[in-house]
């Protein structure tokens, strides 16, 4: 079985989004990640991240657009993305903004993310 590239794993962490997968969105998060909290401040480690993206993220999933997967270095890649809600009737008006998170390649092979950031504008990749 090949390894999963940088870009595969993006690839899976936007399909668990888009689903709605809380704690499949969560074991794509190495234990020492951070995450830019929507109130500013940083969501540091599983369990504040935990608490931030079940906050953020609603039942009918987010969609992330993969834009561009750069491999920085052979274990380290930046991920830009844009990324939209898909809201159902019951919830608020959809949002939409782009980011870009981190993925290391750890000791397992396994690509996690270390850092992400998620603003309610698209970046300028």
């Amino acid at each position: 079985m090949r390894e999963a590239s940088a870009r595969d794993r993006a690839n899976e962490f936007a399909g668990l989004t888009a689903r709605g997968d809380l704690e499949g969105v969560l074991a794509f998060f190495a234990d020492d990640a951070s995450m830019v909290r929507e109130s500013g401040g940083l969501a540091r480690g599983r369990d504040e991240i935990r608490d931030e993206i079940g906050r953020v993220l609603p039942p009918s999933g987010i969609v992330i657009e993969i834009e561009r997967v750069i491999e920085a270095s052979g274990d380290l890649a930046i991920v830009y993305h844009e990324w939209s809600t898909k809201a159902a009737a019951s919830e608020s008006t959809p949002l939409a903004g782009g980011g870009l998170f981190v993925l290391r390649r750890e000791a397992d092979g396994v690509w996690r993310i270390v850092f992400c950031e998620h603003a309610r504008e698209p970046h300028d990749s």
